[in-house]
């Protein structure tokens, strides 16, 4: 089963992300809400995908520059930039990060979609009811 790292996300959009995953497919999720626990658990962790904020909410720290860091630790470490500004996405993508989503679309099934094909969870498919 994949492991997703929800990192830098206030509780109320981990909530909502957690809710996404459940969509998706089997995932074990972990939260990380600072730059240090976010490597940490890059390192410690087999982390199949990391969904960061933009701006992480309790330290202000940039999701986007985490990313490099992140790629340097562990660079096979699938990473998704959570966001609706496209200059932050753009940034995140020259970075090392898979094209992320924003907030708005997290009942998008084409989000869905892309979270099955980062995980290689094609062949799995939920419905909202499951």
């Amino acid at each position: 089963m994949p492991t997703v790292l929800i990192a830098g996300h206030c509780s109320y959009d981990t909530g909502n992300i957690k809710n996404l995953l459940a969509r998706v497919g089997p995932v074990q999720s972990l939260t990380a809400d600072s730059r240090e626990a976010t490597l940490s658990a890059v390192e410690n962790h087999d982390i199949h995908l990391v969904l960061l904020n933009r701006i992480f909410e309790e330290t202000r720290t940039s999701g986007v520059d985490l990313i490099s860091e992140i790629k340097s630790a562990k660079p096979q470490t699938k990473v998704m930039l959570v966001s609706n500004l496209p200059d932050a996405q753009a940034a995140a993508v020259a970075r090392g990060a898979l094209p992320g989503f924003g907030k708005r679309e997290l009942s998008s099934a084409e989000v869905v979609e892309n979270l099955r094909v980062a995980l290689d969870l094609q062949g799995e498919h939920h419905s909202i009811n499951a």
